[in-house]
């Protein structure tokens, strides 16, 4: 049941995320097509002015018309970006959110839509401006002084106020301050979740101290899991030594490891694990159902044979075939000695066998990279074991639906 109402939540909030991101995509296209139809109509003032023939009645006019000649190219050209620009963003934009054969493709598609309407905007502003500039100085070059001197104060002022109104109004929607923002990440913490959920569950601060505290202790735990949850998402791919079982020798045999999502992979080649290709291990080993364990002295199961004795003697060493032994580049024998580390079930059981995970890494850098990151993963997820489930989370009447959906990771075991 625990684990139905886990995909549940989880269906239901991917829904309502690609829901809203389907929505800003639906705003962006109308936006970019309204600021389209406004840059082909100033696009085609531009060009009216363009091709008037200039006054080159005296020096003053000759001069003029070079300014105001290049101000209209300049708005004509911009108002040109602008309706490109629009025009493409809307065509492939949100045709790349349909297509897309991930979740991440309608996000990327509304982030980079966003990104192009403000450039949009940015070009709009320098067309309009130059627009601006280049019938001021038209006016001095075709009319009289004193009607020119009317049309110019009439200019600066509606400019003036087409500005700052504008930039106001931008300010009033986009504001500065960083509260009136509900854009959370991961790192901002508990005092990010608090604004956030006042904000958007209309708590004011003057509610009763118990209901205070209880919303605290429950915003203080969404961020804790948040936090957990992106340690149990840390990666690591590098080479790595396993040892295999008895039956098949017992020797420390080289793959490459791929950890991952809280689970570890391992592949002969690195190139099979770009080609998409199986993982040798049937089963991922996941690291939440094992403890970390550095000495290995506590785990080794040690097997003699006539063999490996020959071998150690040899070699000084059993743990690796001759041919390792005679070709690697790293040094086996320290690395035997110095650079082991295990995984040991959580839970043993008479029932079933226990398995332990041997490994071995090629010096000491790549040991203590692997030795960190399952050990930060393994503490996660230890962790999230000791937090509530989701039937607890869930009778305190929480709103955080993500804080609902950690929770039932919890309950199942992730």
């Amino acid at each position: 049941m625990i684990a139905a109402n886990k995909r549940f939540l989880k269906a239901n909030l991917t829904q309502g995320v690609l829901g809203i991101q389907t929505n800003l995509i639906n705003l962006y296209s109308s936006n970019l097509s309204a600021i389209a139809t406004q840059a082909a109509l100033i696009a085609g003032f531009s060009f009216t002015a363009v091709i008037i023939v200039p006054n080159y009645t005296d020096l003053q006019s000759t001069v003029l018309s070079y300014f105001y000649y290049s101000c209209f190219t300049i708005c004509l050209v911009s108002a040109l970006f602008v309706l490109t620009q629009s025009t493409i963003t809307n065509m492939f934009g949100p045709t790349m959110a349909l297509k897309g054969s991930t979740d991440d493709a309608v996000k990327f598609a509304a982030t980079q839509m966003m990104n192009q309407q403000i450039l949009v905007l940015k070009i709009a502003t320098v067309a309009i401006s130059a627009l601006f500039l280049g019938a001021c100085l038209l006016s001095w070059s075709n009319y009289p002084p004193g009607i020119a001197t009317i049309c110019t104060v009439f200019y600066i002022v509606t400019y003036y106020f087409l500005i700052v109104e504008g930039f106001r109004a931008y300010r009033i929607f986009i504001p500065l301050d960083e509260d009136a923002v509900l854009d959370l990440e991961p790192d901002e913490g508990t005092s990010g979740f608090r604004s956030a959920y006042k904000k958007l569950m209309g708590v004011s601060g003057t509610e009763p101290a118990e209901k205070n505290s209880k919303e605290e202790a429950q915003l203080a735990l969404a961020a804790r899991l948040t936090a957990i949850q992106e340690q149990t998402r840390l990666k690591l791919k590098a080479p790595l030594w396993k040892r295999q079982s008895i039956e098949e020798g017992g020797l420390f045999f080289k793959y490459f490891a791929v950890l991952e999502k809280g689970t570890l992979d391992l592949y002969l080649k690195e190139k099979d694990y770009r080609e998409n290709m199986n993982p040798v291990n049937s089963k991922p080993i996941r690291l939440w159902q094992y403890d970390l364990e550095l000495d290995a002295r506590k785990y080794s199961k040690n097997v003699t044979s006539v063999s490996s004795a020959m071998k150690s003697a040899m070699m000084g060493n059993e743990d690796f075939s001759m041919t390792d032994l005679l070709t690697s580049k790293d040094d086996l024998q320290l690395a035997s000695r110095a650079f082991k580390f295990g995984l040991v079930p959580k839970v043993s059981s008479e029932l079933a066998a226990s398995v332990v995970h041997e490994f071995l890494a090629n010096d000491e850098k790549l040991y203590n990279q692997w030795t960190s990151t399952i050990s930060t993963i393994i503490s996660a997820y230890n962790e999230i074991a000791t937090m509530p489930s989701i039937e607890q989370t869930i009778r305190v009447g929480t709103a955080d639906v993500e804080m609902v959906v950690q929770a039932a990771n919890n309950s199942t075991g992730i």
